[in-house]
């Protein structure tokens, strides 16, 4: 059904496998989402280990399927341009990006969870590349081209 890299997989599981984590570990009294969720600086509750961690945790069920619906449907052609070392950096970034944007944007004191704005990035750069898909039923054969081409 999808096209899947190793890396994008890795990712895809390692976000599913943290979520059950995660809900399990709640239902036993560990404060998993206290702790790994994204606090605002300031916040008591903030941990610097937070910019990242609270990437691969997400509110609800069809938080984490619509998240990585999209990862497993564009992360690949993404992942392909880039190349594997770039996209994983790509991919923290633009979490990472996104969460500052929203800190500088909004005074809201309530945590942050999920993948969304990593995921956001995926989609903008698989816009941005997608005129240079060779065969639009095969999104593997994309030219690896700079951006200017």
């Amino acid at each position: 059904m999808f096209q899947s890299s190793k890396t994008v997989k890795q990712l895809f599981y390692a976000n599913f496998i943290i979520f059950i984590l995660g809900n399990l570990l709640q239902l036993v009294g560990f404060p998993f989402y206290e702790t790994f969720a994204l606090y605002p600086p300031g916040n008591p509750h903030f941990e610097m280990y937070q910019f990242i961690t609270y990437m691969f945790l997400h509110s609800g069920i069809l938080h984490i399927v619509f998240n990585m619906l999209a990862l497993a449907s564009f992360g690949h052609i993404t992942e392909d341009y880039m190349g594997r070392n770039k996209f994983i950096l790509f991919y923290l970034t633009t979490g990472i990006g996104a969460t500052l944007l929203h800190l500088l944007m909004t005074n809201s004191q309530l945590p942050m969870v999920g993948a969304s704005g990593a995921i956001y990035g995926i989609l903008v750069v698989s816009a941005l590349i997608s005129p240079k898909i060779k065969d639009s039923n095969n999104f593997r054969s994309i030219e690896k081209r700079g951006w200017s081409n």
